[in-house]
């Protein structure tokens, strides 16, 4: 079970550019830059040592949408008072 107690945490969210078209609903992975992709989420600690990461949302996909479908919520919903996500 990932803990964020006594972290700085980093959170980063990308998209990883597809090399080509998907042939399963290349819609979903057609994102605002016009071209096709995947979204990546990751959380460093501040050694910038990963602790959480998750990949394979289609990149039509807004990075809210990304973080609500990692387990990420559910972890924050646990932690102590006191911690705060900035940039979303």
């Amino acid at each position: 079970m990932l803990s964020l107690s006594s972290f700085q945490t980093l959170y980063l969210g990308s998209r990883i550019h597809l090399a080509k078209r998907p042939e399963c609903e290349p819609d979903l992975y057609y994102n605002w830059k016009q071209d096709f992709s995947i979204n990546i989420m990751i959380v460093s600690d501040r050694r910038l040592h990963i602790v959480h990461y998750f990949i394979g949302a289609s990149g039509s996909a807004h990075e809210k949408r990304v973080f609500r479908c990692s387990e990420l919520p559910e972890v924050l919903s646990k932690a102590e008072a006191g911690l705060f996500i900035l940039g979303m």
